[in-house]
């Protein structure tokens, strides 16, 4: 008996601790500098960099207020897009 309570208390502690390494969110920075654009859809469309590749919601495309974390980009699966301007070919590098 005291085996198996040993055995099981194992078990549910490596799942327990399986659940735990899954469930970690991973993020990574976005540098500013190199990115060609950065498009954190906050409420609106525009380019976190200084290269100015604004988007601009087409089709009904919205910012939805019901994001995992906050605002999201929100699209309807059809015909809604967000249209993005020619890159300038100044910021690729």
């Amino acid at each position: 008996m005291y085996t198996l309570k040993k055995q099981l208390t194992l078990t549910y502690t490596y799942l327990f601790m399986l659940g735990l390494a899954f469930s970690v969110q991973g993020y990574s920075a976005i540098d500013p500098q190199t990115a060609v654009a950065v498009w954190a859809f906050d409420g609106n469309t525009k380019d976190a960099t200084e290269n100015n590749n604004h988007g601009k919601l087409k089709n009904g495309a919205k910012i939805s207020n019901n994001g995992k974390f906050d605002k999201a980009l929100s699209l309807d699966g059809e015909d809604d897009y967000v249209l993005v301007p020619k890159i300038h070919r100044d910021c690729m590098g």
